[in-house]
């Protein structure tokens, strides 16, 4: 059986392949595995990952389980508290839908909230989101841009405001 290390257990990029040890003995010995195999960081990596599962950490301490993980009472209140502080009145907090991810789990999806920000022009606010510092990634629903707070770590909430600040002064004027 053959899988991906970051897709499946949330590690680093590599393929992974587990069965019967004769059968990987076999592959081990094709000219091709010494062209194939991962380096020491890789490995040292993976094998990190794969003590957090067996520690049972693997939900808090791997950024996508726990991303994956957070409860939606958490993700609104993170979603209301960042909208007070902007305080104005086309941003607010709106419940959405995650997509847990295409490699691993296609088409999973879960609940989530959102700091939705109202504009005539979304596509344009996108934009400014993406081209500020730091870049902000967010989509586009219902004439609105949306900012999944299951997708931002909550280290990150304290900057947000102001990266939002900023998209919204510059959508007030001509785009380039």
């Amino acid at each position: 059986m053959t899988f991906s290390g970051d897709k499946l257990v949330g590690g680093p990029q590599a393929g992974i392949i587990a069965g019967h040890a004769d059968l990987v003995q076999r592959l081990r010995n094709d000219p091709l595995a010494r062209a194939m195999r991962p380096d020491k960081v890789v490995l040292a990596a993976l094998l990190a990952t794969l003590r957090l599962y067996r520690t049972g950490e693997a939900e808090a301490e791997i950024p996508i389980w726990r991303q994956i993980a957070a409860r939606a009472g958490d993700l609104e209140r993170r979603a209301r508290e960042i909208a007070a502080v902007l305080n104005v009145a086309t941003v607010r907090a709106a419940a959405t839908t995650s997509t847990i991810g295409g490699g691993s789990l296609p088409g999973q999806t879960q609940p989530s909230w959102a700091v939705a920000i109202d504009a005539s022009r979304p596509d344009r606010l996108l934009k400014r989101l993406r081209d500020g510092a730091p870049a902000v990634i967010g989509r586009i629903a219902d004439d609105a841009v949306f900012l999944d707070l299951r997708s931002v770590d909550p280290d990150d909430d304290p900057i947000l405001p102001d990266a939002l600040r900023a998209a919204l002064q510059g959508d007030a004027g001509p785009t380039a």
